[in-house]
């Protein structure tokens, strides 16, 4: 495991133009080793903002068929798609030593309001891609974009054991070290199955349908070469298969067999690990539960939404209520403070802890588990009052 472990961690040694003659094709590439996409074996992340970089992200690119042998190509499935002729498949917004990245990706959200079976609404955040900065000139005009995260590593060799007939499609050769590490990184045990949460969970899981497409188990074959992953009943949540996911999800760009509306469904298992192996919980969609008393003090309105400085916590606020409200990395509700007519909420400088700005001027350190803010002061002229979004008025 360990030697492989380096591979993959290793950084790559960019050739330098007083020792190689590198085409401008090959000047590009996405990070400087495995680990730098897949953030220590786990997913990656969107950037969070604009000011976070897309280490763990990336754009396929393509354009459509334009000649008859290329349509011809893509009907027999001889190729996937039919790259952009200038960048290629992907778009390498990195690059090695003395030369330009290629490009960055550029992403832009859109609040779109979904209301659910049970009347409540919620906000979504439908993302749009583009591209700036190209160093090599404008791309095609039809260019097809579709962005790609860092899917976790573990439990790889388990699920490339599952039985090509229990999936209806198998198509893997593998060698190498990097392989053996990457086939054999443990999936992590199952915590807490008998947690009267954990249970209705699963109760709403199978009650929705997610099972449907997140098939929740297989057993792999006996296999005496692969004991690692031999004869054992696993718990994956994933279908290993393509679903029309609608004009939602879609992105438009074709890839082989899958249209652009149909994505293969994702393991769930480690999921819920992604705040504390990776440090983040972002885009992790997830519902907020709280008392039906909060719920009514909340008016069926939010003004803000932030996770605390580790994305262990998580706090809301109601300007309508003059409430917020708080749940911890589990999603369980953890309390709430009245502050007149809060809407500004921002993460702190501590675990738990969160900046607060009320429409009555108030400014407020609030830490989740207490009961009380404390006044915060904040640096501005003489006299000067704020909103409840912290602009001067």
């Amino acid at each position: 495991m360990r030697p492989g472990q380096i591979l993959g961690a290793v950084l790559l040694l960019a050739l330098s133009p007083a020792t190689a003659e590198v085409p401008r094709a090959d000047h590009g590439l996405l990070g400087h080793g495995c680990q730098r996409c897949h953030l220590k074996d786990r997913r990656g992340h969107p950037p969070s903002g604009p000011d976070d970089n897309a280490i763990s992200m990336f754009l396929r690119l393509s354009v459509p068929p334009s000649s008859d042998e290329e349509r011809d190509l893509v009907a027999a499935r001889r190729i996937k798609f039919i790259p952009e002729p200038t960048y290629g498949g992907q778009l390498q917004d990195f690059a090695i030593q003395s030369h330009s990245a290629e490009g960055r990706m550029v992403i832009e959200y859109q609040e779109v309001e979904v209301e659910l079976a049970d009347g409540d609404v919620v906000s979504l955040r439908k993302p749009a891609y583009s591209v700036a900065d190209l160093d090599y000139g404008p791309m095609q005009r039809e260019t097809m974009l579709s962005p790609r995260v860092a899917p976790q590593m573990i439990g790889l060799g388990l699920l490339e054991a599952v039985p090509a007939e229990d999936i209806l499609a198998a198509d893997s050769t593998v060698t190498g070290l990097v392989v053996f590490f990457a086939r054999n990184l443990a999936v992590p045990a199952r915590r807490n199955p008998d947690d009267p949460q954990v249970l209705a969970g699963k109760k709403l899981f199978y009650e929705i349908d997610c099972i449907g497409c997140h098939n929740s188990k297989f057993r792999t074959p006996p296999n005496p070469e692969l004991p690692e992953q031999s004869d054992q009943l696993i718990w994956p949540d994933t279908d290993l298969l393509l679903h029309d996911m609608g004009e939602g999800l879609a992105d438009g760009r074709p890839e082989s067999e899958a249209s652009g509306r149909e994505w293969r469904t994702p393991p769930l298992w480690g999921i819920s690990l992604t705040p504390t192996v990776n440090g983040h919980s972002f885009f992790l969609l997830r519902v907020l539960r709280a008392p039906p008393e909060i719920h009514r003090r909340m008016r069926n309105y939010c003004g803000s939404a932030s996770a605390d400085a580790t994305g262990s916590g998580f706090a809301v606020t109601s300007p309508r209520g003059n409430l917020v409200t708080c749940w911890d990395e589990a999603g369980t509700y953890a309390g709430s403070i009245r502050l007149q007519d809060v809407c500004g909420v921002a993460p702190g400088g501590t675990p738990g802890a969160f900046l607060l700005s009320g429409g009555a001027g108030e400014r407020m350190c609030f830490r989740i588990g207490t009961d009380r803010g404390q006044p915060l002061e904040i640096a501005g002229p003489r006299g000067a009052r704020w909103d409840n979004h912290l602009v001067k008025v």
